[in-house]
C-alpha cells in the first residue's frame, strides 16, 4: 500500500535526519554487507559444509542468514493470519480504502500538474502546431492567387480557418488534375 510506504519513508527520514554523517555511512556499509550475504547465501551454505578452511565462521554466517530467513517467513505468516482477525481485518480494509483515495488524489494532482507544465513550456518551445491560446480567435490568412484559369484571378482570398484553406487547396488540386 502506497500510503503505508509513504508513512515508513517519512518516519525513516525523520529518524535518519538527526543522525550524524559517519553513523549514516556505517549503517549504509553494514546494510550493504548484509544484503551481499543474503544474496550469496548458497555460497555460505556450501562453505559451511566443506571440511577445509574456516568452516566455523561460515557455519555461523549461514546460521545467521537462516535465522533471519526464518524470522521473515514467520513474520509474514503471523501478519497473514492476523489480518483474518475481525478487528484487524476491518482496519486493513479501511486502510485499503484510504490507500485507494490517496492514489486517486495523487494521480489527479500529478495529472493536473503535468497539464500545467505542458501548457506552460511546450508552446514556448514551439513543439505544438497551434501556438494560439484557446480563448483567442484564429488568425485569418490572406492568400494571393496567381492562376489565369481560376475564378479568383488576382483577388485576395481570406480564409476563416485552416479547414477552409485546405478545402480551397484541395479544389485547386482537383481542378489541375482534371485539366
Amino acid at each position: 500500500m502506497e500510503i503505508i510506504n509513504l508513512l515508513f519513508l517519512s518516519v525513516s527520514y525523520y529518524l535518519l535526519y538527526g543522525i550524524e554523517f559517519y553513523i549514516k555511512m556505517l549503517m549504509l556499509f553494514i546494510m550493504s554487507l548484509i544484503i551481499s550475504m543474503f544474496s550469496h547465501h548458497k555460497y555460505f551454505e556450501e562453505k559451511s559444509i566443506q571440511p577445509d578452511g574456516n568452516t566455523f565462521i561460515y557455519f555461523i554466517i549461514h546460521s545467521f542468514i537462516q535465522s533471519i530467513f526464518f524470522i521473515i517467513s514467520s513474520a509474514t505468516v503471523i501478519i497473514d493470519k492476523s489480518i483474518q482477525v475481525p478487528g484487524i481485518k476491518q482496519i486493513y480494509l479501511f486502510l485499503n480504502e484510504v490507500n485507494k483515495h490517496f492514489l486517486i488524489g495523487r494521480n489527479k494532482i500529478m495529472l493536473s500538474f503535468g497539464q500545467v507544465l505542458f501548457k506552460t513550456f511546450i508552446p514556448q518551445l514551439g513543439l505544438l502546431g497551434n501556438n494560439t491560446p484557446v480563448n483567442q480567435e484564429p488568425i485569418q490568412r490572406e492568400v494571393r492567387i496567381e492562376n489565369n484559369k481560376s475564378t479568383n484571378q488576382g483577388k485576395n482570398v481570406i480564409f476563416k480557418n485552416d479547414k477552409d484553406m485546405n478545402n480551397f487547396l484541395d479544389g485547386l488540386l482537383k481542378e489541375k488534375k482534371s485539366n
